[in-house]
């Protein structure tokens, strides 16, 4: 985008069609920009930052948040200058990632329970919808199972055994009843599964439920006093975080601090359960948006773009 182009254009621009040429092109060049800082292999279907992946990323952000969100609106309404316009949609643009990564710990958690659920058909249970309170008093029975020890955390970690994961179905079948789905499954993983947090359990909802998403005035205060709370934390610790986020493999994080591999899962354990303090108090819709602003704030700051693009 040439940098002669105005706030006063992109507003007339939204005014007669919504967005046009000159939003298009600064949702590319943003998506140009952010994208290249994000591991290909879990945030592509390729394994790599093509041109096609780039055209595809722009597509959901322009047609998922932008339009269908209305946070072009929003952009509008808030932003003062060009400066501002492109700070919020780069914002976006980070957003859209973190919610759509290609693969998780709780994706493959699900998987799992999908292979034993057709393993084990049961019916007859009539299903029960659990509020908030009956979700997290499922997930704090789940978290309480044993998980496998994690030795080469180079991979995602398998979380639960065979034996353990079938008690996991079983318990949840028992309150929820047979017919539970991936998305109670999924919830209830989350909260059983919060020290995972922020490296694995990013995850994607599709953007179906974008507007419960939204924060009241309460939350928002709550949610930024948090993050003030995580961004306080040691810069070696933040520094591994985002390491662990963008995927880099155990040797490298080590190489990195010029420690041994057992002493950067140690450094990762303890990191990840600072976090986790800041947040266990706060309602699963806080910690969401907690753990989504914190790890976009982890990625903008300790992980340099990999063409040297910076991220304004």
């Amino acid at each position: 985008m040439s940098q002669s182009v105005t706030w006063d254009d992109l507003k007339v621009e939204f005014v007669e069609s919504v967005i046009g040429e000159l939003w298009l092109e600064e949702v590319a060049r943003a998506v140009r920009t952010v994208a290249p800082k994000y591991p290909p292999s879990s945030y592509t279907e390729t394994g790599e930052w093509s041109t096609r992946e780039y055209e595809n990323l722009v597509q959901d952000v322009v047609v998922k948040q932008l339009l269908e969100a209305g946070q072009l609106a929003y952009i509008v309404d808030t932003a003062s200058d060009v400066s501002s316009a492109r700070a919020l949609v780069h914002h976006i643009v980070r957003r859209t990632l973190a919610r759509g990564r290609q693969r998780t710990v709780i994706d493959n958690l699900l998987e799992r329970c999908r292979q034993l659920q057709i393993a084990d058909a049961r019916s007859g249970v009539a299903r029960v919808d659990l509020d908030a309170s009956g979700l997290r008093a499922v997930a704090s029975m789940v978290a309480k199972l044993p998980r496998v020890r994690i030795i080469n955390s180079d991979r995602a970690p398998v979380v639960y055994s065979a034996e353990t994961l079938q008690e996991v179905l079983s318990l949840v079948r028992e309150v929820v009843g047979s017919d539970v789905g991936d998305r109670d499954m999924a919830r209830i993983f989350e909260l059983a599964l919060t020290d995972y947090l922020p490296s694995g359990l990013v995850h994607s909802d599709g953007g179906e439920d974008e507007p419960d998403r939204r924060l009241t005035p309460e939350d928002e205060v709550a949610a930024i006093d948090a993050l003030r709370q995580l961004v306080a934390l040691p810069a070696d610790s933040q520094r591994l975080l985002a390491l662990k986020i963008s995927n880099r493999s155990d040797v490298y994080v080590a190489e990195s601090f010029g420690i041994s591999r057992p002493t950067a899962a140690k450094r990762f354990r303890e990191a990840s359960n600072a976090v986790h303090a800041v947040i266990v108090d706060a309602s699963v819709q806080i910690q969401d948006e907690v753990l989504t602003r914190f790890s976009e704030h982890l990625l903008q700051r300790y992980i340099p773009s990999v063409d040297g693009l910076g991220d304004e």
